[in-house]
């Protein structure tokens, strides 16, 4: 018997959507996309929004493009474009147009709310800007978190993980398969190709970023290639991804998924002079108080990152504040200490 809606996570043979998706994510993505010289990859948010970003100023293409070029220069592994909507440039007409000015830095969505797009679209613009960029695309999808956006622009906000679900299987079938014929609650394809013809066989690698939860942590273990530990859940703290690392670890045994297969990435807050992190990073915005900032000298933020490493993480996403040329440059220095020093260690 095959079912239209997932049979209560229990992911047996007869759910749809363990047809749709398969039981884990594509095996190896976590690991081969790693540096073969860097024990990290280390990347940052570009300022395609306004009131946190570029000094409060609204951000111009120029700028983004500007700090793109910049990041790729100083040898950095990947940018993060935020996809929202409330003061932000609109996230995937940036990535399309960063994978065509630029040559050899990965891309990445953090995230896509799956709610805001058709997912047979989402994995057609994923598919057409991993081909733009010649295979440098990471398709990051998330179930929402922003009430705000849902409402001005008049989106669902009941059942955004059951929502999710949904759309994940039909784009990671698309993506993976090239085709998906479904009819769910909440989407339906009918007899849909995608008719893929970009550079990777099994499409980009999808990043998952959930804010806890049993059912969120089933589906990353499932189906990610890589997960995304928020700030969130961590508060900008070594201490504070033990247990969300606990979490996912007990989620990946749960589901038979290797822990070790899948990737993982942190996201970190580094504030330099002239930053402006303690504007938004205060008491009233987190659940664990004020979140404490990364600073220091190249060596001591370097230091930091090879701690988070240590912890297992592959990948660190990073907020730079300023979030401006200077911040990146200052940032560039932790990089070639985190180079040096992970040399050192390796020796």
């Amino acid at each position: 018997m095959v079912t239209d809606r997932c049979l209560a996570g229990t992911c047996v043979a007869q759910c749809r959507l363990v047809l749709l998706c398969g039981q884990v994510g594509v095996k190896g993505y976590g690991s081969t996309m790693a540096s073969a010289t860097r024990p990290m990859q280390i990347g940052v948010f570009l300022p395609n929004g306004g009131a946190n970003m570029m000094g409060g100023k609204t951000s111009r293409w120029r700028d983004i493009l500007a700090l793109a070029q910049q990041v790729e220069q100083a040898g950095f592994d990947f940018v993060a474009v935020l996809d929202h909507f409330d003061d932000y440039r609109e996230g995937w007409s940036t990535l399309a147009a960063l994978a065509a000015t630029t040559s050899t830095i990965t891309l990445l969505s953090y995230v896509t709310c799956t709610t805001y797009r058709n997912p047979a679209l989402v994995a057609k613009i994923a598919d057409t800007v991993d081909e733009i960029s010649d295979g440098r695309l990471i398709l990051g999808l998330g179930a929402g978190d922003s009430p705000s956006e849902h409402h001005a622009y008049g989106y669902p906000t009941d059942r955004l993980v059951s929502r999710f679900e949904e759309a994940l299987g039909i784009i990671r079938t698309l993506l993976r398969e090239g085709h998906a014929d479904y009819r769910g609650e909440f989407y339906s394809v009918n007899n849909c190709e995608l008719h893929r013809k970009g550079p990777r066989p099994a499409g980009p690698p999808i990043l998952i970023g959930n804010l806890g939860g049993k059912r969120m942590q089933r589906l990353t273990a499932q189906h990610a290639d890589i997960w995304a530990c928020s700030l969130p859940l961590t508060n900008n703290t070594l201490a504070g991804v033990d247990g969300p690392l606990a979490d996912m670890r007990a989620a990946c045994e749960r589901h038979g998924r290797d822990f070790a297969d899948l990737g993982k990435m942190v996201e970190l807050v580094v504030q330099y002079p002239g930053g402006r992190a303690h504007e938004w990073a205060g008491s009233e915005s987190w659940s664990h108080g004020a979140l404490p900032l990364i600073e220091g000298a190249p060596n001591q933020v370097a230091e930091t990152l090879l701690a988070f490493h240590a912890k297992g993480f592959d990948y660190a996403n990073i907020w730079v504040e300023p979030c401006d040329a200077s911040g990146f440059e200052q940032l560039a220095r932790a990089l070639e200490a985190f180079d040096r020093l992970s040399a050192a260690h390796m020796g």
